[in-house]
Order: structure tokens, then sequence, then C-alpha cells
């Protein structure tokens, strides 16, 4: 288990106030997947996780970050290395409406490839020779009550075009999630 990512729902109109939500990487010998666990009493304990990525053998899935709406949704992004066929390389997307139970299928959201070089000696992938770079995502929810409420935010790295070794792309969603934009501006 690594690169865990811990949220409470807050919202005073949610059925799941005060649920904590708990994402994280499972690695396994061939694999690796995005769970989600979940808490009613504060986290002092928790449901048996969900799978929330694709359970693939050969493919990775790393990088998640979780966030509540309004009205208790629990949203997920994550990193996921792709299938080698129709589902690319890139941020994903899940949305659960009950709580952390479920969730929906995956949604990819925005395509990416890996930012900087990769140094040989390091294993990596960096910017300028030794600054280490990820494919890693910021999901947020606005909190405000004006129009913007409750709109999803999201924020990824991606390789740049020739020579640029990192962009930032914004993806955002104005009705809960059902569509984050997939044409991300850069």
């Amino acid at each position: 288990m690594d690169k865990e990512w811990l949220t409470v729902d807050n919202w005073p109109g949610s059925p799941f106030i005060r649920s904590v939500y708990v994402t994280f990487t499972n690695f396994r010998p061939d694999r690796s997947v995005i769970q989600l666990a979940r808490s009613r009493d504060l986290g002092q304990t928790f449901a048996n996780p969900i799978t929330l990525s694709p359970d693939q053998a050969n493919a990775a899935a790393q990088f998640s970050q979780v966030a509540v709406g309004q009205g208790g949704e629990v949203f997920v992004t994550f990193w996921w290395s792709g299938d080698g066929g129709a589902n690319p390389p890139g941020h994903y997307f899940v949305k659960s409406t009950d709580g952390g139970a479920t969730s929906s299928a995956p949604m990819l959201v925005v395509p990416t490839s890996k930012p900087g070089h990769f140094n040989a000696v390091s294993g990596r992938f960096e910017l300028n020779g030794f600054v280490r770079v990820a494919e890693i995502a910021t999901l947020a929810v606005d909190a405000g009550s004006g129009s913007n409420g409750g709109d999803l935010h999201l924020v990824v790295t991606s390789h740049g075009n020739g020579t640029d070794e990192v962009d930032i792309l914004y993806a955002r969603s104005e009705d809960g999630g059902h569509l984050v934009r997939p044409d991300p501006a850069q």
C-alpha cells in the first residue's frame, strides 16, 4: 500500500457527513490498482476497500486524489497506464453516489504522457537532469455557494509539445462530475 490520500465529508447537507474516505495504491505482483476505503465512525473502523481502477495484469494505477461533493458524492481521479488498446494512459475519473460503497466505471478525462525525460541512471522521469516529475493530479470541489459552487477542478501534468518537457493541464466539471471536460485547457 502506498500513496494514501484522505478526505472527510464536511458538507452540512450531505447524507454521509463526517464520513472519512481514503484512497491508496495497492501494489500486487503483476499490477497496481487504486482502492477506496470508507469509515462512518470518524476513522475508528473502515469497510473493506473497493477497487476503482481497472484490475488488469501488467497495468499500473497510481497517484489517486479524492474529494467530496456538496451532496456527499465521492470523486476520485487517478493515473492509469492504459491497456495498450482502446484505453490510453492518462488520468481517469470515478464517482460514487452511495458514500463510497460502489463507483462508476473509470472515465478517461485527460490522456497524458510522462512529463520530462527519462534518466537511465536514476531510472526516473526528470526535468533539468535532477528534478523528479510524475503524472500527479490535484482534484478539488468549489466550496462556494455561488454559481460555481460544487464545480470540480482537476489539474494534471503531462509532457509538453516539442522540446517543452512539461505542461500543466486543467479540466473542469460544472455538473457534479457527469461530464468532466475531456479537452483540458493548458
